[in-house]
This record gives C-alpha cells, structure tokens and sequence, in this order.
C-alpha cells in the first residue's frame, strides 16, 4: 500500500528574482490538515516561499528544485494547467488582497465558485456564509471594495480563499491589518479548514496565529 503524499510540497526549491527576497534551497511537505507557520524577519524570504508553493514564482530551473502538488510535480506546467489544478483545490491570500474595484464585495469572493460550475444561488449563499464567518454580514457583503477598510478588504480576500481551497490553503500575513478581535476570527476560520483536512500554510509574526501553527519553520535565523 503507497504511502498518501503530501498536499503541497518543496522539494530544494531555489528562487532568485529581482523582486523577491531569495530562497533556497528549501524543502518542506505539508500533509492534509497541517497548519505550518513561517516565521521570521521581513526579507526573509516568507513570501517568496509561499509564491513557489501557489505557482506564482518558479523555481531556479538550474538548481533543480521541484514544487509539487497533492502529488503532482507542477515545476513545469503551464499557466492554464496550473489554473485547472488550482480550480477548487487551492485558496489564496496575498498581500495585496486581490479584489475586484467594480464588484459588490459578495460577488468578487464568489468569482472562484463561479470558474467551478457553482449555480448562481449557491455562489451567493457560499459567499454570503464565508464573509459572514469573518465578521461581514449584512450590508458590508453588497458594498465595492473600495468602500471598506484594509481590515475588512483582507478579511474578504480570507474569505474568497476559504471557498476555493478545497486541498489547501496559502496565506501571506492574514491579520497584518487586523485588530485582536478579527485575527482572532481569522485565525479560527483558518483552524477550521484545518480541522476539515485542509493544509494551510501561512506567513505571519502574529503569536496567535503561530500558536495554533502544528509546526513553525523560521527563515532568515
């Protein structure tokens, strides 16, 4: 019997690139239901990793590390093929949040619902739950992004990951703008996904979320 592999995994990732701190190389695997935490200063290379882990950045192609998805090795593929893969299995967090200016908040989190074949009604109710869950409920889910705070705008981008990462779960600083009562909402979003098999992986220098963390992985000393 074949053991089970690993939900997202670095296997002596390198990446250099003028815009990112550099990594590498960097080996780690993430089983189902795992909460792992980076840690460590800022240039560290916490983000970085994270973008190698999503696709977002690719690996050094003469170090010969590999990035590998619920057992797939994704170091090549295509853009397209890494958006099917992505499609209900992957959320994402950056630190930019992402949201579109021209949607009602609820309709820009239910975009990933949508690219699965969601029926309309649905996308609502899922989006409308998820939003709820982290403390916008009622008129703040029908306002424009631009009409919120950065808190309520990250949250919302938490949201949007919640309902996409269907194997897991990458988060670049999730309650950086939060205040103690919303990273608190945040982080026990984050710990339920958990509880429900999904591996999640985040950056963060916020205590709570690395003491609900299964394991810390410091970068940078």
């Amino acid at each position: 019997m074949s053991a089970i592999p690993p939900v997202l995994e670095l296997r002596g990732a390198t990446c250099t690139r003028p815009r990112a701190a550099p990594v590498g190389p960097q080996s780690i695997a993430l089983g189902a239901g795992e909460v792992c935490a980076l840690m460590g200063p800022s240039g560290s290379g916490k983000s970085t990793l994270l973008a190698l882990l999503a696709g977002v950045e690719r690996v050094d192609s003469a170090a010969g590390g590999s990035v590998w998805w619920w057992g797939r090795d994704v170091t090549r593929a295509s853009e397209s093929a890494l958006a099917l893969l992505r499609r209900g299995s992957l959320g994402v967090v950056g630190q930019s949040y992402g949201m579109l200016e021209h949607l009602p908040l609820w309709r820009g989190v239910a975009l990933g619902l949508l690219a699965q074949g969601v029926p309309a009604k649905e996308q609502r109710e899922r989006a409308l739950q998820a939003l709820a869950e982290l403390g916008l409920e009622g008129s703040l889910a029908l306002r424009l992004p631009r009409e919120l705070s950065g808190g309520e705008r990250q949250r919302a981008a938490v949201a949007r990951a919640l309902l996409t990462a269907g194997r897991a779960l990458i988060a670049d600083e999730p309650t950086s703008n939060q205040d103690p009562a919303n990273a608190e909402r945040v982080a026990q979003a984050l710990r339920r996904r958990a509880r429900a098999g999904v591996a999640v992986v985040l950056s963060t220098h916020d205590p709570l979320l690395s003491s609900l963390a299964d394991r810390c992985l410091r970068l940078g000393g």
